[in-house]
């Protein structure tokens, strides 16, 4: 090949401007006009945007990939949340069908003493009713009125423990820890979009 020949494109017969050294590259396609660069170019434009769609795609999926993962871990706080209150309603339910039950059967004993002295015969024997007559008022007021306060304070205890104790039963204390957990983690996935 002539100096002549070599300063001219074979392709596009136009003065070569450039030689590539790559070794990858033929020796034929090494030296490059005008036009060989821009196409060289073009070709390299093309590969780099096909390239971007591509990690454009990707990103787009990988997006949509964790917020489907990111809607599944709180679907699954919600139902486990949902699970805790269930079983704390249960609880709550059991603990209030005691105490009503309680309380209806203090209601039914009351009845049935009333019952029981309106049904007693009055029987006077005058020695026995003045003893009994001085007994009565000197404690009547004050033991009777002590005792059924006594039993209404133990009556209103007995109902606040059960309530505690449902209030510090392990299905509130679940309910709320996993409660706190799923807001931490709420605020962390905010942040992460942010």
């Amino acid at each position: 090949m002539e100096e002549q020949d070599m300063k001219m494109c074979q392709k596009h017969k136009l003065e070569i401007i450039l030689v590539d050294f790559d070794s990858k590259i033929a020796q034929e396609d090494r030296c490059l006009c005008i036009r060989c660069i821009i196409e060289r170019m073009n070709k390299k434009k093309k590969n780099l945007i096909d390239e971007t769609k591509f990690m454009i795609k990707e990103m787009k999926m990988n997006q949509e990939n964790q917020r489907i993962i990111d809607s599944k871990k709180r679907l699954d706080n919600f139902n486990g949340i949902e699970q805790l209150l269930k079983e704390l309603k249960q609880n709550i339910y059991s603990i209030f069908d005691k105490i009503f039950n309680n309380i209806l059967s203090k209601f039914n004993w009351i009845q049935s003493d009333v019952a029981n002295i309106e049904l007693q015969s009055i029987i006077f024997n005058f020695e026995e009713d003045i003893e009994s007559l001085s007994q009565y008022q000197e404690y009547q007021n004050n033991e009777q009125q002590i005792k059924l306060i006594e039993d209404n304070h133990k009556l209103v205890e007995q109902i606040q423990k059960q309530l505690e104790s449902s209030i510090n039963s392990e299905q509130y204390n679940k309910l709320m820890s996993h409660s706190i957990n799923n807001t931490n983690q709420k605020n962390r996935i905010g942040l992460r979009k942010q």
